[in-house]
């Protein structure tokens, strides 16, 4: 490592730093988030599209647009700047991978042990995420499976078909609707079955993939902030 990666290394353990000491900083916040708030019930009806449409949504997502573009131009100016972290560059990519695998397999380890459930549930176990929950024992054994299957690169396939498995049991309990939200697991799925293709023509579509299903996900999120107005908690 030279002189001037390891001043970068310093630079971004800096800031890193002063995020988390900012964690320290007591203050009141709200937030409108399903996993956290209890009054958020994923079974009741959405709010009509003329009631959710307001003067406030126009302008929430004119400053959230302009966000998006200025965050858009950083990346653009950083992927010149600083080459190391592009995803094309394949010095980082076996890393990018592992973390990836890793992160996944202990958000669905969790899952299994119910360490991923929101205290007010009244189910012992969770679908993909913590305010969809289901008593089906089978649920637990797939997400464990998944998680387990991701410890080797060539059974990776197997724990992108346990994640469609699961997505598909939440839309039968809970309705295409609500999983809209949630199609990232779907591009998570599709990363995790090209990683275990071990197809190098194929690889270069895994984070487009993922990121595609990511930027579905955030923007039905968006949507339902302003369908569910009762999902918002004060802390």
């Amino acid at each position: 490592m030279d002189g001037k990666q390891v001043n970068d290394a310093r630079a971004y353990l800096r800031v890193l730093m002063g995020l988390v000491f900012l964690l320290f900083f007591p203050g009141t916040s709200t937030a409108h988030v399903k996993w956290f708030c209890s009054t958020a019930d994923p079974s009741v009806p959405p709010l009509d599209l003329h009631a959710a449409i307001t003067p406030m949504f126009g302008a929430c997502l004119l400053a959230f647009a302009l966000l998006l573009f200025a965050g858009t131009m950083t990346d653009h100016w950083l992927s010149h700047r600083r080459p190391a972290l592009a995803e094309t560059n394949p010095a980082t990519r076996p890393f990018k991978e592992k973390l990836m695998r890793v992160a996944v397999g202990a958000f669905f380890l969790c899952l299994w042990d119910n360490g991923a459930v929101v205290p007010w549930s009244q189910s012992d176990g969770a679908i993909l995420t913590p305010e969809l929950v289901s008593g089906a024992p089978w649920i637990a054994t797939v997400q464990f499976i998944v998680a387990v299957v991701l410890l080797w690169r060539c059974t990776c396939s197997l724990a992108a078909v346990g994640i469609v498995i699961v997505y598909a049991a939440g839309v039968a309990d809970y309705g295409l609707f609500h999983l809209i939200e949630y199609l990232f697991f779907l591009g998570i799925a599709g990363y995790l079955a090209l990683t275990g293709l071990r197809s190098p023509s194929i690889d270069r579509w895994r984070v487009p993939l993922l990121c595609a299903s990511l930027s579905a996900s955030l923007m039905w999120t968006a949507v339902e902030k302003f369908l569910y107005l009762n999902g918002r908690c004060q802390y």
